[in-house]
């Protein structure tokens, strides 16, 4: 039974435009055929006697060699002679110009698609429904949307079809794109009444930049060792939960961010930062608050305010030496629940993570070669913490900040 996606005018034209231009059948890449690309028994065995005839090197009157051809091919010849294959050869030179090859050619390739993805079960009406003879208007937009399709873009209607299905059903996944104008009204409305301007960070050109720092987002600084990273990250700790500090300038500032601050530490033990965080907020050398007696007057009157600062300031640390993926997920939702502020608006928790810092432990290696059944290499293991922290801060909306070492060597 011949196919429904099967057009014998095109094909026609196909195999009399050969027949007028041989070199059509050429193995250059600008036309190619296959024997599944036509559904007659007669169409078959004349475009197949023509073309390995071409393609055995005979160029010329390939036409009146196609009976010498088939003489010791029984079967085909019994089907050339049944459907009076000289006369069907005469007729379709004589009609057929080759004139208009290149769009008979594109169509008789298109019903060739389509008609495997329909032979496959898989429905593809909604591109062409030869069955149609009742909706003239659905049939002339299909007519002029198939001429107006390439081979390639009527393979992706279909594989996105399928992908679709794939989505939903095999990997879980049922997002969608949408226009990028989609509510971009409202978008302005929102921001007009709530500016995406994050908290007031402790470096300025930073602070600029990255527009401050802005819940449900993530920042990675990378240094090498002893630069002065983890002090970084408690001048900012401070400045997104403390009241004030003593500046450069050397005045006491106010701070206005006043926003509950959680401080993760993999190395510094709690002695360790607490006397980083009161040298920020008094500004006063580390060494001279580890040893007392090397404090001016000017200094520790600085050190008792810093001290009062501190303890009223919501800032929370918290030590995690040997960590996996899920314990700093833990560890930040337990300090949410745990830490709360009031302020007019509302209870408030945490809103800021400040993570010191990114790097691989014993256990997160396990904890990843255990899950992944392979060796993980450092790189892949910092990539996942990366990501497992975005999913944090936009889980929770909260601002989270975190840095990683680098070995300062030229590649």
């Amino acid at each position: 039974m011949i196919s429904k996606y099967y057009d014998s005018i095109a094909a026609i034209q196909v195999i009399g435009g050969c027949m007028h231009d041989p070199s059509r059948m050429d193995s250059d890449g600008q036309y190619f055929f296959s024997e599944m690309d036509f559904c007659t028994d007669l169409h078959k065995v004349i475009f197949g006697a023509m073309y390995t005839l071409y393609n055995s090197g005979v160029t010329k009157h390939i036409t009146r060699e196609i009976e010498g051809f088939l003489q010791d091919k029984p079967k085909d010849l019994a089907i050339y002679k049944a459907n009076k294959g000289k006369e069907w050869i005469c007729n379709t030179y004589k009609t057929v110009s080759g004139n208009g090859f290149d769009y008979y050619y594109s169509k008789f390739k298109k019903m060739s698609l389509l008609r495997a993805y329909d032979e496959c079960g898989i429905d593809v009406t909604d591109i062409y429904d030869p069955d149609n003879i009742l909706d003239s208007d659905k049939k002339q937009k299909q007519d002029k949307a198939l001429d107006e399709m390439s081979l390639e873009q009527i393979a992706d209607l279909v594989e996105n079809k399928l992908s679709f299905v794939r989505d939903m059903y095999i990997d879980n996944y049922d997002n969608e794109s949408c226009q990028i104008g989609e509510g971009v009204e409202q978008l302005i409305t929102d921001l007009r009444k709530s500016p995406a301007r994050g908290y007031t960070m402790y470096d300025s050109y930073e602070d600029v930049i990255a527009m401050g720092a802005r819940p449900g987002k993530v920042y990675l600084r990378s240094a090498s060792s002893g630069t002065g990273k983890s002090r970084s990250d408690m001048a900012d700790a401070c400045f997104f939960s403390c009241s004030e500090y003593f500046n450069d300038k050397g005045v006491w500032e106010k701070l206005y961010n006043g926003v509950p601050t959680l401080y993760i530490s993999v190395e510094l033990d709690i002695e360790e930062l607490q006397t980083m965080a009161l040298a920020f907020i008094g500004n006063i050398p580390e060494d001279h608050i580890l040893e007392p007696d090397l404090l001016t007057f000017e200094e520790e009157e600085r050190l008792k305010k810093a001290v009062k600062i501190l303890k009223e300031a919501p800032l929370y640390m918290e030590y995690l030496p040997n960590y996996g993926l899920k314990d700093v997920e833990n560890c930040v939702k337990r300090n949410i629940r745990q830490h709360k502020i009031y302020n007019p608006n509302g209870d408030e928790s945490i809103k800021c993570v400040v993570f010191d810092y990114l790097t691989s432990s014993i256990r997160m290696i396990e904890e990843i070669s255990r899950g992944t059944g392979v060796k993980v290499r450092e790189d892949q293991i910092l990539f996942l913490m990366a990501s497992k922290l975005k999913d944090i801060a936009v889980e929770n909306n909260i601002f989270l900040l975190t840095n990683t070492q680098i070995n300062g060597k030229p590649l």
